[in-house]
């Protein structure tokens, strides 16, 4: 029933109940969900749960890990370009640092490790997404490999108020709330003084605009 749940998802009237071609029922709560069902229900690689909102991709090619487990991947993440698609594999990310400004929910910062940096520093600002975060780099074992920071990038240092319970996706934006919870903005600086990265790291950056502001305000 593609028409109609295309049409109900772009209305945003969810929760939108989709068949899908083998029969299986699913109810979508985010047009994320939409996009990541399309994309991995019929992969032989992939298991999920739609319910309990987690995707488990296997690789059975791999000597060192043959699963990951990502819990909130169905309605957020990057699940699909980050691991389907590859979209970061031309990062030469082995042996070395990784600095991921926008961690979201650590699906970017568990790709890394997987393959092969050794070590990266995840900043995500929203709450929700910064504690989901969590599980996932700990439930997947890679607290050694990982550092987490509650915080956003910005050109200047600063703060701003976050509402705790906002449910931010891949595509939110970095917005203040007259009440919530504060929440420092760091320079790309300040991030590359704090934990001594050399200039053979790699970045990504991934914060719905704040690319160019903090690259302009960057000193060569």
């Amino acid at each position: 029933n593609s028409f109609y749940v295309l049409t109900n998802v772009l209305k945003e009237k969810f929760p939108v109940d989709a068949r899908l071609e083998n029969g299986t029922q699913a109810k979508l709560e985010s047009f994320n969900a939409m996009y990541v069902i399309a994309q991995i229900y019929d992969k032989d690689n992939v298991r999920y749960d739609i319910e309990n909102d987690f995707i488990t991709l296997f690789f059975p090619n791999s000597n060192e890990r043959k699963s990951v487990t990502i819990h909130g991947g169905i309605n957020n993440g990057d699940i699909v370009y980050g691991f389907l698609e590859n979209d970061y594999g031309r990062l030469p990310v082995k042996d070395k640092t990784v600095i991921d400004i926008g961690a979201n929910i650590g699906d970017t910062p568990i790709y890394f490790a997987l393959n092969g940096a050794k070590k990266v520093i995840g900043l995500e600002p929203y709450p929700k997404n910064f504690k989901i975060a969590n599980k996932n780099i700990q439930s997947n074992n890679f607290s050694e490999k990982t550092i987490l920071r509650l915080a956003g990038c910005a050109g200047e240092s600063s703060n701003i108020m976050i509402n705790p319970e906002e449910n931010s996706n891949i595509e939110s934006t970095l917005k203040e709330y007259s009440q919530g919870i504060k929440i420092p903005l760091l320079t790309l600086e300040q991030i590359l003084k704090e934990y001594s990265i050399s200039s053979q790291s790699i970045l990504k950056m991934d914060c719905e605009g704040c690319e160019y502001d903090v690259i302009k305000s960057t000193s060569d």
